[in-house]
């Protein structure tokens, strides 16, 4: 259990608030395979899923040992985007905990590598962005790859409390290092059989499965 209530909670959104994960994973796998790069899923999210997508052609480019098709990027791109819209949904109880959760702190922020719009549509869809807007912040307006402590000190610094009552909920090894680094805490969510608790749990995060638990484990319940 934290020390302290904060004042300041930062999501992750997919895989976090809603599950988009499988969908996106699914999709990539696809229009990897059609390219000849036959990967398991679990391989499919470790290494790419969640790389902006100069870096992911890049990778995969060197992978194949040749370029990519013109219009791949921006075909992956619209795909992802619908399969986003239309497949992922909320993890279970999130609506009823960020009911409980709003207003017992001052600021809630979602933040992720991929960008405003994909995030909007899929917490606008899920009926979940009135508990958080219009505090959404992406790795890709700051020209970064994936989460990095320069965009969890940006939100700290933006949400109008002090960073050392400020803790983020994720779900990925680099979400809760990036968070460490500047001096946050982060409670890890691996209700995703997926999820790599074994390497968040390395990094410091305290691990649970059920967003009923959250707001007890933050001390706000």
């Amino acid at each position: 259990m934290l020390p302290f209530p904060p004042t300041h909670v930062i999501f992750d959104c997919e895989g976090v608030l809603v599950d988009a994960l499988g969908p996106v994973t699914a999709c990539l796998a696809e229009a990897l395979e059609a390219e000849g790069l036959m990967l398991p899923h679990d391989e499919v999210r470790r290494r790419f899923v969640g790389r902006s997508m100069g870096v992911l052609v890049t990778a995969v480019e060197a992978e194949l040992g040749r370029p990519l098709p013109e219009g791949w990027a921006s075909r992956l791109r619209d795909e992802t985007y619908l399969r986003v819209k239309f497949r992922s949904r909320p993890m279970p109880y999130v609506a009823e905990m960020l009911a409980k959760l709003k207003p017992r702190v001052a600021s809630v922020t979602v933040v992720s590598p991929t960008g405003l719009d994909r995030m909007t549509v899929a917490l606008g869809l899920r009926g979940l962005l009135r508990f958080v807007a219009p505090r959404l912040y992406s790795a890709e307006m700051f020209d970064l790859d994936v989460h990095a402590p320069e965009l969890f000190a940006f939100a700290s610094r933006t949400s109008g409390t002090a960073r050392n009552r400020t803790v983020a909920v994720m779900d990925t090894v680099a979400g809760v290092e990036a968070a460490a680094e500047i001096g946050v805490p982060s409670l890890g969510f691996v209700a995703d059989p997926l999820a790599d608790a074994e390497g968040m749990r390395a990094a410091g995060a305290t691990l649970f499965k059920d967003m009923r638990k959250l707001p007890e484990l933050l001390r706000l319940a």
